[in-house]
């Protein structure tokens, strides 16, 4: 296998590993780009908790301190859609709460 497959063609390169291991063929995997690879998945789960929260906060920001009338239903509407998304993607991988508080918190600063 080509190592550099990596950087040229991405996409090839998933496809690679996916057969390869479908395969099981552990010994041609690229593990320290897999190695990374699922490491940034799971970070990317954390920064989009982090984006949910930091836009619920925004909407409450506005929601509390704006005198437009106009677009408050929708900030309350966007409130609740970014609360479920939220919501749903600890559903769908619980251990995001052990990182919730953390996040919440840098999603304010």
């Amino acid at each position: 296998m080509q190592p550099e497959i990596y950087d040229q063609d991405f996409l090839r390169w998933t496809e690679q590993q996916a057969s390869l291991m479908r395969a099981g063929k552990t010994s041609e995997l690229d593990f320290a780009h897999l190695i990374e690879e699922i490491e940034g998945l799971g970070n990317e789960q954390k920064i989009a908790l982090q984006e949910y929260f930091r836009e619920i906060l925004l909407h409450l920001l506005k929601l509390q301190f704006s005198p437009a009338l106009d677009p408050r239903a929708g900030w309350i509407d966007e409130v609740a859609r970014f609360r479920d998304q939220a919501q749903a993607r600890i559903e769908a991988s619980p251990s995001l709460m052990n990182f919730a508080p953390d996040l919440f918190v840098k999603a304010w600063q």
